[in-house]
């Protein structure tokens, strides 16, 4: 009888903690961590498709709270390759241990498996801050009992300061008189994202009937810290200038004009005379749209000319339609 050897060939591939680096060894929760490192073969001449899993667990734990899975592709000539991921760090908490092992269902035959898992310490700080959310109506803040016009433009930018922008819509809710409005599939609301700035903006487009409403949005990051506002807000059902004044009041170099409407108008002015009744000045295309606006005034008559101290009569005029609208103050200039 002869001895018969069953003799199987083996590659053997190896990394340590010395090859894994991570872009921090401290990092809020929710933002961006990269991992890099390299994995060594001993033996090249074929096409190895390797797998390599990364998972982490808290310092001294036994349970794994991260589990991801990538693929390493050795070409025939490869000895050494490189790789990058982003490792996602919503939840991970405290003290934690990055594992990086190659083939962590030991599907390849190795010389020696003792060299397989490379571990990096990282510490994730509390993320205890909650997204800031801003609302405007057509470029403008809304004050609670202001008008605002039948079809708004609603502007909603939330913002998120982990480094990420909030991009699930399940995250995002948003109401309109106590009644959900769909982020999706939706041709009165449109979805954008800067991940330069964090922000999620939502452009909505509602039409609204007279009277008052409430608007009210929600928002939650991924490391459950919540945000909401909301605001209430007039569509009116008369078109009226309900306020008039200037600020600063006196001024001396410059003043701004600020109304409040009821609606939209088609076209505002803006005209200024002396005590004597001269009109000296004219500021034409100032705003319609409901709520409060402003417009500014530079001291200077039509001919651009700063005007001379003392008290200046100055009117509003709005057109809806046939109608005009008229609401008159004073201004002092003192220089």
């Amino acid at each position: 009888l002869g001895w018969v050897v069953d003799y199987k060939s083996g590659n053997d591939y190896y990394t340590n903690a010395a090859r894994i680096s991570l872009s921090s060894d401290t990092i809020v929760q929710g933002g961006n961590l990269e991992l890099s490192g390299s994995i060594f073969r001993s033996v090249s001449g074929k096409v190895d498709t390797l797998a390599l899993g990364i998972t982490a667990r808290k310092t001294g734990d036994k349970e794994y709270n991260l589990s991801l899975e990538h693929e390493i592709v050795f070409q025939i000539t490869d000895t050494l390759k490189l790789f990058t991921y982003s490792i996602p760090t919503y939840g991970l908490s405290g003290s934690q241990e990055i594992y990086v092992e190659i083939d962590p269902e030991n599907d390849e035959y190795e010389l020696s498996e003792s060299n397989n898992l490379g571990i990096v310490p990282v510490y994730f700080e509390d993320d205890p801050i909650s997204p800031v959310i801003e609302i405007t109506m057509d470029d403008k803040d809304v004050q609670e009992g202001d008008y605002v016009s039948e079809d708004p433009e609603v502007r909603i930018t939330i913002t998120e300061n982990s480094g990420h922008t909030i991009n699930d819509t399940a995250l995002i809710s948003l109401m309109l008189d106590d009644v959900p409005v769909s982020l999706l599939n939706n041709s009165r609301v449109n979805i954008n994202y800067d991940a330069g700035a964090s922000q999620t903006e939502i452009l909505y487009y509602p039409q609204l009937d007279h009277g008052g409403h409430n608007l009210f949005v929600k928002a939650s990051d991924r490391n459950s810290n919540q945000a909401q506002k909301e605001i209430e807000f007039i569509v009116a059902s008369e078109t009226r200038i309900e306020e008039f004044y200037p600020i600063p009041n006196p001024f001396s170099d410059k003043t701004y004009f600020t109304y409040k409407l009821s609606g939209d108008f088609e076209d505002a002015s803006i005209k200024i005379y002396t005590v004597r009744g001269r009109l000296i000045r004219i500021l034409d295309h100032a705003p319609t749209r409901a709520g409060f606006n402003r417009i500014e005034w530079d001291g200077k008559d039509q001919d651009g000319d700063r005007v001379a101290n003392g008290v200046y009569i100055c009117r509003i005029l709005g057109r809806v339609g046939d109608s005009t609208f008229v609401l008159q103050t004073k201004v002092a200039v003192i220089r």
